[in-house]
């Protein structure tokens, strides 16, 4: 199933009904729902069996610099879902209205949320509910506060043994025989049906070291991620339509600025109402969503939320944990070797987090730890936020953040101190604000990308309500690249979600295409 395409015996040919360029959680959930109507699926994967970040390649920034070029890419059979963290949080239903037809549609919406308790059943969390209702289910004693301010989500966490999708899935697409994944290619030459070029018919792939792949197939879909597929669209496309377009304009991500710190502060009492907990096998995570815009004035919401950020000591339990987790699931076996002689100091904090995760059913905090309130926002998409590429293979990004710093701190620490207020919360621990500068280009240094690149190709603009790209009939985008703007929720779900009702949409032509033939015949 895994080709590599370095190798001499790659096949010159392959032919498949659905051809996906990128292998990250979009593409594997796209192929999975093919796969169980017996479509067959190839995967064209620029990076290896294992995913890593990408090699250093030339960037020109022309304003500020965009960290998510360096660390928010993973090359390899898995993409980004080989390194995240595997948090799930569906888009609510006010961020969906905002965004227009066909988003804010009830039809759109209930597909939606069909496609994601799918995707929540294939990936192995629990069902229970992302709202604050279930705190009051299971006794939390959170469920007594008071919110003020904050609307209270609880997003879930992919067990870690499950985390990495493309090894959770591997076995899966082996024994339907339907998968193949190509590694080491990228997207050279396209082929069309006819000169309108409007229905291709075929893609060459040329592998590192120069061997050239053709990819027949009767769709095909480009699931590159937010900052990949843009730059493949303007080789598919060419200049002048990728233009008219705006393929790769309206780039936009979260971004987080520390605000506080929590201070003095009791561990058990901390632990008991504000860490992590469980129900089963996933673990849930506070979110304290703003209900109040940062900017009433403006036609676009702002949309941020605050959460609390735990920094352990490096030779902690918690941190050896995190680390030879993280090496597990990346396949980085020399990163868990190493952490691994740091198990015997960190030993006893360990069976401390063993204790309260089995017993308690909570998330431990090592001692010594230090706690911090981020808020999280939405960057506001805008025109010249771009990312293109030249023909000399220069990636060039336009990223400038004009957004009011000092505004988006001043709200979400006023809310978070009402609300520890409002619960006479000074037993848990003291909060300490943390200045945002006055001074621009110091206040964007305080601030850090959180990975999660979208709007270029959005719905309505480079593709339609069914992701087809405008103007070709047989291609089509799937990932955060569609979204028109993020939400507060982590797009993966909202993604795995899309991708299912895209593989839907492609069974059906598949199905019509074939019925119209015989009927023809």
């Amino acid at each position: 199933m895994l080709i590599n395409c370095n190798e001499k015996t790659t096949p010159n040919k392959l032919t498949a009904d659905i051809c996906i360029i990128g292998s990250g959680p979009a593409g594997l959930t796209l192929a999975r729902t093919l796969i169980e109507q017996n479509k067959t699926v190839i995967f064209i994967e620029r990076g290896s069996k294992f995913a890593t970040k990408p090699p250093q390649r030339p960037i020109s920034f022309k304003a500020d610099h965009y960290d998510g070029i360096h660390n928010g890419l993973a090359f390899g059979f898995g993409g980004t879902g080989a390194l995240w963290g595997g948090q799930l949080l569906p888009m609510l239903d006010v961020e969906l209205y905002e965004l227009g037809h066909p988003w804010s549609s009830e039809a759109f919406i209930n597909q939606l949320r069909e496609h994601s308790q799918i995707v929540e059943e294939w990936v192995g969390v629990s069902t229970t509910s992302y709202q604050s209702s279930l705190l009051d289910l299971i006794n939390h004693p959170a469920a007594n506060l008071k919110w003020g301010g904050f609307t209270p989500l609880l997003s879930k966490w992919i067990p870690f043994s499950r985390r990495n999708i493309s090894s959770d899935w591997l076995k899966l697409f082996e024994n339907s025989k339907k998968v193949q994944v190509l590694l080491n290619a990228m997207p050279d030459n396209w082929g069309f049906v006819d000169n309108d070029k409007k229905s291709i018919k075929n893609v060459t792939c040329r592998s590192a070291n120069g061997h050239l792949i053709t990819v027949e197939a009767t769709n095909f879909i480009v699931a590159a991620g937010a900052l990949e597929s843009p730059l493949i669209l303007e080789k598919l496309l060419g200049l002048n339509a990728s233009e008219h377009l705006m393929v790769g304009n309206y780039l936009h991500d979260h971004l987080s600025l520390r605000i506080a710190e929590i201070s003095n502060y009791s561990r058990i009492e901390f632990e008991r109402l504000f860490t992590s907990f469980f129900t089963g096998t996933t673990m849930r995570s506070l979110r304290l969503c703003l209900s109040k815009p940062i900017n009433h004035s403006k036609d676009d919401i702002d949309w941020s939320y605050c959460h609390f950020v735990i920094e352990a000591p490096e030779d902690s339990g918690f941190a050896v944990a995190r680390d030879i987790l993280r090496g597990l699931q990346a396949k980085n076996y020399h990163g868990v070797f190493i952490s691994l002689f740091k198990l015997p100091l960190a030993m006893r904090d360990i069976i401390r987090m063993l204790w309260l995760r089995y017993i308690k059913q909570q998330l431990a905090i090592s001692k010594d730890s230090k706690i911090f309130v981020n808020v999280d926002f939405v960057k506001m998409p805008a025109l010249n936020n771009y990312i293109t590429q030249s023909n000399t293979d220069e990636i060039t990004i336009n990223w400038i953040i004009k957004e009011n710093l000092k505004e988006q701190v001043e709200l979400a620490f006023a809310t978070l101190q009402s609300f520890w207020l409002e619960n006479n919360l000074q037993h848990v621990g003291e909060i300490k604000k943390i200045e945002c500068p006055l001074d621009r280009k110091k206040a964007i240094e305080n601030i850090y990308d959180i990975y999660h690149p979208a709007g270029t190709c959005a719905m309505g603009r480079v593709v339609d309500s069914d992701l087809r790209i405008i103007g070709l009939s047989n291609c089509f985008v799937i990932g955060s690249s569609v979204f028109p703007k993020l939400g507060r929720s982590n797009p993966t779900l909202t993604i795995m979600a899309l991708s299912r009702r895209l593989g839907i949409t492609l069974i059906n032509l598949i199905n019509d295409n074939k019925q119209s033939t015989k009927t023809t015949s």
